[in-house]
């Protein structure tokens, strides 16, 4: 079975892969975030081009893109990525991928051919073809080539069928996951294999049953966190009401997930003070046993990970920004009242999700 954490930006779902890290008849993939399904250029793009939207070239153009995208994945010079955790056959499962999700090849081009070589490219392509003309017409010179394009590149037509799609989809991306599971355990843990959002879409490119666990977690402490000790460049902690205005909008694409028994949202805090009850919710979430769980708390300790909560009371510079918070993300501010006084920490030492 599939198993796949995830989360919005700094919500803790590392907290959840340490966790069932402890089992023994999982095994973990977290040193590399598998996100070929969802991100731009990856397989949704190329559904949408090939069977939602497909044209003689938007076909083609996604089908390149993902085979660019696909080998930065795979490796830049002598940094592995994909090669190092799903090994050196992951191109050729990617290119048997897309002959088998193409109808056609055959060698052409057109304007976007230029337009991804940048607007240098452009700019000189556009001066060449201006004085080709020229010289044609004034000096009666052959016209020669159209473009400083290769003569042709290989280009493709999709097929257009959704069920060979997907079928083709479902086999490369077992293949994927066989490699994955290095261990061949019963189980296999994927970080952020599927985003929090539209996840009923990313379900379909799996042959395997997948539980997915979405980990939330107080703004408060993910703007504290941007602003004291991430590069805050990709949460936008610069203004606290923009802040607000991205935290709730993350958190609307989550609605409509309490019928799909395959998701589960918890939040990050409850794995600290709610320990047991939490840990059982994921283990069933999962379909795990307790028996397996040997190595408990060795890589998620809840008694640390507990300094990593409650940053406004550490860094109390931003008070009026916290107050903001409160008022605008209410329902989201994790509810301290119950909390019991086991969890007091020296808050200097404290663990960084």
């Amino acid at each position: 079975m599939i198993l796949s954490v995830t989360g919005s930006y700094g919500t803790g779902s590392s907290a959840v892969a340490d966790l069932i890290k402890e089992f023994d008849n999982v095994s973990c993939v977290d040193r590399t975030e598998i996100r070929i399904l969802y991100d731009p250029d990856g397989i949704s793009d190329l559904e949408y081009n090939l069977i939602e939207n497909p044209n003689r070239h938007n076909t083609s153009h996604a089908i390149k893109r993902f085979l660019r995208m696909a080998e930065m994945l795979d490796h830049v010079f002598f940094v592995k990525r994909y090669s190092r955790d799903i090994g050196p056959r992951f191109m050729d499962y990617t290119r048997q991928y897309i002959d088998d999700i193409t109808d056609v090849k055959y060698k052409g081009i057109w304007h976007y051919d230029i337009y991804e070589k940048g607007k240098l490219y452009y700019f000189v392509d556009s001066i060449y073809r201006h004085l080709r003309i020229i010289l044609h017409e004034r000096l009666n010179l052959p016209l020669g080539r159209a473009t400083i394009l290769p003569k042709a590149e290989m280009a493709y037509l999709g097929v257009t069928n959704e069920e060979k799609f997907l079928k083709a989809t479902k086999n490369y991306v077992s293949k994927i996951l066989k490699d994955l599971n290095k261990d061949e355990k019963e189980y296999v843990l994927i970080d952020q294999i599927v985003p929090t959002s539209n996840i009923q879409r990313y379900m379909r490119y799996f042959d395997d049953d997948i539980r997915v666990i979405i980990v939330e977690r107080d703004p408060r402490d993910i703007f504290l966190l941007s602003k004291e000790l991430w590069d805050n460049r990709v949460v936008p902690a610069e203004d606290v009401e923009t802040f607000c205005a991205w935290y709730r909008w993350t958190r609307n694409l989550l609605k409509n997930y309490e019928s799909n028994k395959n998701i589960l949202i918890i939040r990050f805090e409850d794995m600290i003070y709610q320990y047991e009850q939490t840990k059982k919710k994921i283990i069933t979430h999962y379909r795990l046993k307790d028996i397996n769980h040997i190595n408990k708390r060795t890589y998620f300790k809840p008694e640390l990970s507990a300094g990593n909560t409650k940053l406004w009371e550490k860094y109390q510079n931003h008070e009026k920004d916290i107050h903001v918070i409160e008022h605008l993300l209410p329902e989201y501010c994790y509810d301290y009242t119950q909390v019991s006084d086991e969890y007091r920490v020296n808050r200097d030492k404290h663990k960084i999700f």
